[in-house]
């Protein structure tokens, strides 16, 4: 698990292998609902702009787009200017989890999970441009919490999934230091023990193919995972749901 969390190499290739399958992200899942800056239209073009590229990718899988928020694309904005790619007014910036080749070449780990983060540029509202993509760290960005320690959070988190019988992970991010340190006082009224820190996960997974329990079959979840420490401790899930 967590070499797929924190595989720290980027990916820029032409991928041009004879006889493997194409990529595929036409059952992809697609969630762009939330900007107050950008139309479904237009975060839909920026969508099929990573996926023209994408589907150039043989053999992967395309699982999961969703759009990474209108503050976080418009910070991206003078970065992706610095890549003198073009210049830019506005920027998009798309996360995606997707699936290698069944089998490894290139660059490419076999089967395994990928977590890509697109960044996307257009001037005077024209069509949009693909300025940079790669492998995303973002859950891993704290200055509250080492890289490390954030990892074993998610560890934690993984264990508790995979009692989860038929749940297929997507994709996991911090909810950063402001609102996990909100949480604290949320957490310890659980009285599921006394904590000093907080650190809160947003998490994408599938619910199994078929129905059972509460499951919907084959659905998206984004559900919230609570953990808490006291003195520097190993982290204990407290509680978690959308």
């Amino acid at each position: 698990m967590n070499k797929n969390l924190i595989f720290g190499l980027i990916l820029m290739l032409a991928l041009c292998l004879c006889g493997a399958a194409a990529a595929k992200s036409d059952e992809a899942i697609i969630d762009i609902a939330g900007s107050e800056r950008y139309t479904e239209e237009e975060l839909t073009s920026a969508v099929e702009t990573v996926l023209a590229e994408f589907d150039t990718w043989e053999g992967c899988d395309m699982h999961i787009i969703f759009y990474a928020g209108d503050e976080q694309s418009m910070d991206a904005l003078e970065g992706a200017n610095k890549m003198e790619r073009g210049t830019f007014d506005e920027c998009a910036v798309l996360f995606t989890a997707f699936r290698s080749p069944k089998e490894a070449y290139g660059a490419w780990s076999a089967d395994e999970e990928y977590f890509y983060s697109w960044t996307l540029g257009r001037a005077e509202k024209g069509a949009w441009n693909l300025v940079n993509w790669g492998w995303d760290q973002n859950y891993l960005k704290s200055d509250q919490f080492t890289a490390e320690e954030l990892d074993a959070g998610v560890s934690v988190i993984m264990d508790e999934m995979a009692k989860m019988e038929g749940t297929r992970f997507l994709y996991a991010k911090y909810a950063g230091d402001e609102f996990s340190s909100s949480e604290l006082k949320y957490v310890n009224s659980l009285e599921r023990g006394v904590f000093d820190e907080c650190a809160v996960f947003y998490v994408w997974f599938m619910s199994p193919k078929e129905a059972y329990g509460a499951w919907e079959p084959d659905m998206l979840y984004n559900w919230s995972f609570y953990l808490a420490r006291a003195d520097k401790g190993e982290w204990q899930l407290v509680t978690y749901g959308n």
